[in-house]
């Protein structure tokens, strides 16, 4: 079985497998065309045990937070063409509490419930003067994952519709068993990629009820290589918020270790 912190890596990541449907062109067309399929919503309102009143909230967070991660990513993004360093360097792992519906009679208590657990993943980081290429294809193989993420179990990637199928045993949570999608978009110094939780194996005792996260590796003007990380993500309540902090950002330090050690020369 895996550890808690292994968990938390997993839920923060949008990667593994390799020779995936990329899209190019214009990046505001691709952002735009980018749907919400209901699958989100499905499995974000089997937290309220698929109660018929909670369907619109699902509905409605699942297109908000849609707009909110692109939001935040590309205003962090373009607040690093402002900084006096080469390649800016930053990590946060917050529980931000409640987001939506704060004045909503309706909706506010269901927010409340499912929002207080959400926890909320930042990083930039600069793997110095490496391939944009060879990172993207190291981040993205399975030999990568494997090293990364310690006992994850065997995945099943789909290159067709770009998901992945993984399995998880957690100490102190139970089991995990999920598939997320992904949305890749590139031209000559930035990759995108875009990823978003689809459904749960029936009767996992750890689900992942959501799960959204933005990954962009991007190309200085120093032509080095920096790679921006967002991600939401709601499972079981997690314990010790402090302890859960901590271990992120140690294990974030480490990927980017492993991911500068294996796309150097």
């Amino acid at each position: 079985m895996i550890h808690l912190k292994k968990l938390l890596v997993i839920m923060s990541l949008s990667s593994v497998a390799n020779a995936w449907q990329i899209s190019t062109g214009d990046f505001k067309s691709w952002q735009n065309s980018l749907t919400i399929e209901p699958s989100v919503a499905i499995e974000l309102n089997k937290f309220f045990a698929q109660n018929s009143s909670s369907v619109s909230y699902a509905e409605q967070f699942s297109v908000l937070m849609k707009d909110k991660v692109f939001t935040e990513a590309l205003a962090a993004l373009a607040a690093t063409k402002q900084s006096t360093m080469p390649c800016p360097k930053f990590s946060s792992v917050q529980f931000p509490g409640q987001m939506t519906h704060k004045n909503d009679p309706v909706l506010s208590s269901m927010a409340n419930a499912f929002e207080s657990e959400m926890l909320r993943i930042e990083t930039l980081d600069c793997l110095g003067h490496v391939d944009l290429e060879k990172v993207f294809n190291v981040f993205m193989s399975a030999e990568f994952q494997r090293k990364a993420i310690n006992g994850l179990k065997p995945f099943t990637p789909d290159q067709t519709t770009n998901q992945v199928c993984q399995q998880a045993s957690v100490i102190g949570l139970g089991n995990s068993a999920y598939c997320f999608t992904q949305k890749i978009w590139k031209d000559a110094d930035t990759i995108v990629i875009h990823s978003f939780n689809e459904s749960n194996k029936p009767n996992v005792s750890a689900p992942v009820y959501f799960r959204e996260v933005i990954t962009v590796f991007k190309r200085t003007q120093q032509n080095e290589i920096l790679v921006y990380n967002l991600a939401y993500g709601r499972g079981p309540n997690l314990p010790l918020h402090s302890f859960v902090k901590s271990t992120v950002q140690k294990q974030q330090a480490r990927l980017i270790e492993l991911l500068i050690e294996a796309s150097g020369p």
